[in-house]
């Protein structure tokens, strides 16, 4: 090669350098870095994430289970849990997308002439999203909408804006940006699908699916890909469904199923196209309901199929019962039941089924057990919950009413008989308690052979190498033999359990959950209830220690069942609209009991009901009743006055407003809000519905305040549990009690408990909360007019200071006026002094009558439970004089 070759050679090569330096640089904005940047960029960076990215969300839609009892989700991109599970793939996405922008943006006077950077900050935005940061996702879709406001970019960005304020319930911003793309004149058509998408999914979140089924019209109108599509329209015929436009829906679901859908949609879509037919009686329907059971019957005979047959006999019963036949729905149900193995919610909607069947015939007792066992297996999310919740509840008063009455009876019927006659019928209970018991455990010992059998015989056969006997040696739990064996044997010791930690607990709910749509147990008296188990079946002694052989014995056994009766006609009356049932209740109660405390409540209901079923005469009996021999009672201002009624129809509205923000105010831990409020009800609502629920909020802000093993905590909740034993608060209340008890070491039954001194009942302490009381007899009128007193007195000797004043019922002759609280003892002894020094101001020697005195929190609890207020006083002058 000559010179000049070798020359050209080496400028060829320092312009190639000098291009490539050119065009590497970034500072630069020509037609060769522009070029080499949008190669590079796309090529090197881009492209891998993306592709990441598509993978990651794949994998993401192939993990996705859809919940078919519920409306299905539209996007299926942000399941629970889901963000961690692609976090490293979106990370290396967002990595890569950075390294794009660092190197390849080519920013000269605000504007980006390297293509792929605006594509890499949405791809970021996308990535932080999947990862479930929608914050952050939040801020980089922004900065892409405002700094790319010219680019079509800028429209993908506002959508994904949606849907991270829809993801982070910031609803009105949501909108916010709704109505900026509505505004915006220069949308492109072809995202006018995704748009009515996400304007869609916007309002299914709020579950406002009216709304959200308009825009869902759209989108499915506007979507050309195919499995977009047909998941549109799965939930579309959902809507329909809830909105009982069965015909629509049902031919919704046709389509679904004509698309040719993945297996579990299409077989839903069919089940579902089931539950739309029409219940009209016209050939047509007629003709249609017999197509679709021949269809499910089919189904049944498809071993492919076995998973779901649960379902589809469920789908067989709402057939039956749309067309009246019950019997046949109840058969369905129950295979329902029993080939349920793997779907929990499937079975609770069979369990609800039948339940809903047995109410509607008004078998009660049945229909509690299987709302019961609905309520242990649907998940709370469900749509029917907390109605079903609220059932099982009502019923369960209901029932435990009803044995209550049973027990109560037929104690007594063995109370009456003479001595032999009772040792004969014990004898006989014992003689058939110790069968029950032999066949019990000749039963148990059955099992357990045939389940060593199979055992050993499985293991025979592995050794022999015949893998087709008895389950083919499989382990334990891969047998179907010896693995229904042991589920029936689990089933018959156990029951029913959904798979939980400490499913033995009646209540596994924390200190603080509590609201007013739940209701956790029955609603029963606690002096109604009481364990009647027989510890030794063969001890005579153990049997006649429930039988009310005294007159106080049968005292009390009389008061649970006058409590169970009333009980009952409330339930029936109010929970269960039955006015019928109520009737017999209220009637037994007066009949049987004439005197009863409750006989002015059951008159005034009698009263009502009557007077809704025309029967005038009765209810003219019952109003005068109440008339002329409660005539100070709360039924006959009620009756005499219809204003009264309206206003006590005001306040329990503001009652419950305020209990609303009380409720609130606990959710969002601003305890000294709610006791602040909860004693303004105590004042303003007295004896309003709401405030056994007001008192436990009280309760549980002071455990919150005060630690839930502070004494005043503990009284607060004992004094729920004690004045509002009937109320799920009390109930409730009671249930944290009995937690928080040290667990006993000690044999109950051989231990002796001691005999304590009268002066150990109450405790001194002068670091309490303590309470100043008045307790004075009268009618209501005299109480309010010395509550006056009261409160001018506090007015005028302690005007800086806040009190609240309330009155209770201490027993049939007497009331407290309560005035709390005081931080300590000292504090409540000045008010003492100041109440003593100021006598004069309760006018015309009122004091002279009324027992007065400062008491701890815990010691108000004692005197309220036990009555003893001599003995308190007592204890007061020698503890308090100093």
């Amino acid at each position: 090669m000559d010179k000049k070759s070798n020359i050209r050679l080496a400028l060829v090569l320092i312009l190639g350098i000098t291009l490539t330096w050119w065009g590497c640089s970034t500072r630069k904005n020509t037609f060769v870095s522009r070029q080499y940047h949008n190669l590079t960029s796309r090529d090197n960076g881009y492209f891998n994430a993306r592709e990441g990215v598509k993978e990651a969300v794949a994998q993401m839609e192939k993990n996705h289970v859809d919940d078919f009892t519920q409306i299905l989700n539209i996007y299926v991109d942000v399941d629970e849990g889901q963000g961690q599970t692609v976090a490293s793939e979106m990370d290396k996405a967002i990595k890569k997308c950075s390294a794009v922008i660092q190197r390849h943006s080519i920013m000269v006077k605000n504007k980006e002439y390297c293509a792929w950077v605006d594509d890499s900050y949405f791809l970021i935005g996308r990535a932080q999203f999947y990862k479930q940061e929608f914050r952050t996702a939040l801020e980089t879709f922004e900065y892409v909408a405002k700094q790319y406001s010219e680019e079509e970019i800028k429209f993908d960005a506002l959508l994904w804006m949606v849907r991270c304020y829809t993801e982070l319930g910031m609803y009105d911003d949501g909108l916010r940006i709704i109505d900026m793309i509505k505004n915006e004149k220069g949308f492109p058509k072809k995202k006018k699908g995704a748009f009515e998408t996400v304007y869609a999914d916007y309002y299914m979140q709020q579950k406002e699916y009216p709304t959200a089924a308009v825009h869902l019209q759209k989108a499915i109108a506007l979507t050309k890909r195919r499995k977009t599509r047909v998941r549109l329209m799965y939930i579309m015929a959902q809507l329909l469904q809830r909105d009982k436009e069965y015909r629509k829906a049902g031919n919704m679901y046709q389509q679904v199923v004509k698309m040719n859908p993945p297996y579990d949609m299409a077989f839903h879509a069919k089940i579902n196209m089931a539950r739309t037919v029409g219940i009209e009686r016209d050939k047509a329907s007629a003709s249609a309901r017999g197509g679709i059971r021949k269809q499910l019957e089919k189904m049944l005979r498809d071993d492919k199929n076995i998973d779901y047959f649960d379902q589809i006999h469920y789908a067989l019963a709402e057939l039956s019962h749309k067309e009246g036949d019950e019997p046949d729905a109840l058969s369905h149900l129950e295979q329902s039941i029993r080939t349920s193995t793997n779907n929990p919610t499937q079975k609770g909607q069979s369990y609800l089924m039948v339940a809903d069947i047995r109410f509607s015939q008004r078998k009660y007792e049945i229909a509690q057990a299987y709302y019961d066992s609905a309520v242990a297996q649907l998940p709370p999310q469900y749509e029917g919950y907390e109605a079903a919740l609220n059932k099982k509840t009502s019923l369960t008063g209901l029932v435990s009413s009803i044995a209550t009455i049973e027990a109560e009876d037929s104690l007594q019927r063995i109370a009456d008989m003479d001595d032999a006659a009772r040792d004969a019928f014990i004898d006989d209970l014992i003689e058939q308690a110790v069968k029950d018991e032999e066949r019990k455990k000749q039963e148990k010992e059955d099992r357990e052979r045939r389940t060593r059998e199979l055992l050993t015989q499985n293991a025979i056969n592995q050794r022999k190498g015949n893998p087709n006997a008895s389950g083919g040696g499989k382990w334990y739990f891969y047998n179907p033999t010896t693995l229904a064996s042991g589920k029936a044997e689990f089933r018959t010791r156990w029951g029913d359990r959904p798979l939980e930690d400490y499913w033995r607990r009646s209540n596994k709910s924390g200190f603080g959950d509590f609201s007013s749509g739940s209701e956790s147990s029955d609603t029963l008296q606690a002096s109604q209830k009481r364990d009647l188990s027989i510890g030794n079946i063969r001890d005579k002694k153990a049997y006649l220690k429930n039988i009310p052989l005294t007159s106080e014995a049968r005292k009390a056994s009389d008061d649970r069942i006058i409590e169970a009766y009333y009980q009952l006609g409330i339930i029936y009356k109010e929970r269960l609209q039955d006015p019928d049932e109520a009737i017999r209740a209220f009637e037994e109660l007066n009949r049987r009991y004439p005197s009863n405390r409750y006989r002015a409540a059951a008159c005034y209901y009698l009263y009502l009901i009557m007077n809704d079923a025309g029967n005038t005469a009765a209810a003219e009996t019952n109003k005068n009743i109440i008339l002329n021999d409660y005539p100070d009672s709360e039924y006959a201002k009620l009756i005499q006055n219809p204003d009264y009624g309206k206003a006590q129809k005001v306040d329990q509205e503001e009652a419950r407003k305020l209990y609303e923000d009380t409720y609130k105010a606990y959710l969002n831990s601003k305890y000294e809000a709610v006791m602040a409020n909860c004693d303004l009800a105590d004042s303003l609502h007295k004896g309003n519905p709401f405030m056994p629920k007001f008192s436990f909020l009280y309760a549980m802000s002071i455990g919150k305040t005060r630690g839930n093993h502070d004494s005043l905590f503990v009284a607060s909740l004992e004094h729920v549990a004690s004045q509002y034993s009937y109320d799920p608060a009390g109930t409730r209340a009671k249930e944290i009690l009995d937690l928080m008890k040290p667990k006993k070491t000690t044999d109950t039954l051989t231990t002796k408990p001691d005999s304590a001194s009268p002066a150990s009942v109450f405790k001194m302490d002068m670091n309490e909360v303590h309470f100043f009381v008045y307790v004075l007899s009268g009618k209501n009128n005299i109480i309010t007019k010395f509550k006056e007193y009261v409160s001018d007195f506090n007015q005028s000797q302690f005007g800086l200071r806040t009190f609240n004043v309330s009155s209770i019922l201490l027993d049939d002759a007497r009331q407290m006026v309560l005035v709390k609280s005081f931080d300590n003892g000292k504090d409540g002894m000045d008010y003492f002094k100041s109440v003593q020094a100021h006598a004069d101001m309760f006018g015309d020697d009122k004091l002279k009558s009324v027992k007065y005195f400062t008491i701890s929190s815990i010691n108000y609890i004692t005197i309220y439970k036990q009555k003893n207020i001599d003995e308190y006083v007592k204890f007061f002058q020698e503890n308090y004089s100093n």
